[in-house]
């Protein structure tokens, strides 16, 4: 389903260690945009949905609602550090075959 890198689950522990919600997780949050791509959510949560799928990496829960997994099969989240700041990135494949099948 979706891989979940290292870097990514230290920066969700380290948030919620600050923020003192160590029982929380992350949810993420995939939306179809057509031709302007898809478009990602992240959010704290204090516990999944019935019909979430719950990833569990090194402490960490990540939920992700069936609509949300369709449409992240196969991508990878991961966090980055750069000039323009920091944050969390996705690569996803399923972006590339929406983005050849085209709008209308």
């Amino acid at each position: 389903m979706v891989t979940i890198t290292d870097k990514a689950v230290a920066a969700v522990k380290d948030y919620l260690a600050k923020e003192k919600k160590q029982d929380y997780g992350l949810r993420i949050v995939a939306q179809d945009g057509c031709c302007s791509g898809m478009k990602y959510g992240f959010f704290l949560a204090e516990r999944g949905n019935d019909d979430d799928t719950v990833i569990a990496h090194d402490g960490v829960n990540f939920y992700v609602d069936p609509n949300s997994g369709a449409l992240l099969s196969g991508a990878k989240v991961d966090y980055m550090v750069g000039d323009h700041g920091e944050g969390f990135y996705i690569e996803n494949p399923n972006e590339l075959q929406q983005q050849a099948g085209g709008c209308g």
